[in-house]
């Protein structure tokens, strides 16, 4: 049901980060016994899932209306392009996972280049090891209550968060203030992750409601942006110039969360109605 969708969004999203949490900390324990236990390990876990589906999974779910006749990828490229608020919410879901696709990234660089690798490596086991457990601890408490209604409010405090916790890793000095810093950090994606999915699914029709999520995950090429810009930007400019750059990319998300977002409460409104 609709009004359960937020909830189930951030169950999903506790169990993957509770993944990202254990994963690394488990391959460095079968490392120090065994430099391809990783990978064995990753692999065996695959054919495990791979068998347990196989034998136990529902393969005959049809998630379209069998009456429908399906609709030609071309078509359907050129409706989503013709949905401008698709559009305007994918380009601030990319621009914004450019700041927390892949912090640990960017943030690794810079620590690399402004401090030892020796306090690299401590700052950055305790900023993923913080993220992991802050979002562990709250994305089910927080990202439940996110709904349609309130959504603007919600990227507003999302966004919030995210400049609040950029300025402190700019400021950082000592451990505490970096697990201070990220913990802010954190509870922005905890919000802005459930509420963009909720956007998606807000407007997406029921017979292209994959294609409408497929859409958002090119967000995902704003992850994988991250660290390159940054780099650039620590090979030519003093390191700091990195978070002017990151709030930068926080601001023109923003700008198209709100354009894609503008007519959301009419549209809550009239279905209230």
């Amino acid at each position: 049901p609709v009004t359960d969708r937020s909830e189930v969004f951030s169950i999903k999203y506790t169990l993957t980060n509770i993944g990202y949490a254990v994963g690394p900390f488990l391959g460095a324990g079968m490392a120090k016994l065994d430099l391809s236990l990783p990978f064995l390990l990753s692999a065996g876990l695959g054919a495990g899932f791979f068998f347990i589906y196989f034998v136990w999974g529902n393969r005959d779910l049809n998630a379209t209306d069998s009456a429908q006749k399906p609709v030609p990828f071309l078509a359907v490229g050129k409706l989503l392009l013709q949905d401008y608020r698709l559009v305007c919410f994918t380009l601030g879901g990319l621009l914004s996972a450019v700041v927390f696709g892949q912090f640990t990234a960017y943030l690794s660089q810079y620590l690399v280049v402004t401090t030892t690798p020796e306090s690299t490596y401590q700052i950055i086991s305790t900023v993923v090891a913080t993220n992991a457990l802050m979002v562990i601890s709250l994305q089910y408490s927080i990202g439940r209550k996110i709904s349609h209604r309130h959504l603007n409010l919600w990227l507003v405090a999302g966004l919030s968060m995210f400049m609040l916790g950029l300025a402190g890793f700019a400021l950082s000095t000592s451990i505490l203030l970096w697990v201070i810093s990220i913990a802010i950090f954190t509870v922005g994606e905890i919000i802005v992750f459930p509420a963009e999915y909720m956007f998606i699914d807000k407007i997406a029709p029921d017979n292209l409601r994959g294609m409408y999520y497929g859409a958002q995950n090119l967000s995902n090429l704003g992850a994988a942006l991250g660290p390159v810009l940054c780099g650039i930007v620590l090979a030519t400019q003093p390191p700091h110039y990195i978070f002017y750059m990151l709030a930068l990319f926080i601001v023109a998300a923003g700008l198209f969360y709100f354009l894609g977002a503008s007519n959301l409460s009419d549209i809550t409104d009239m279905d209230s109605d």
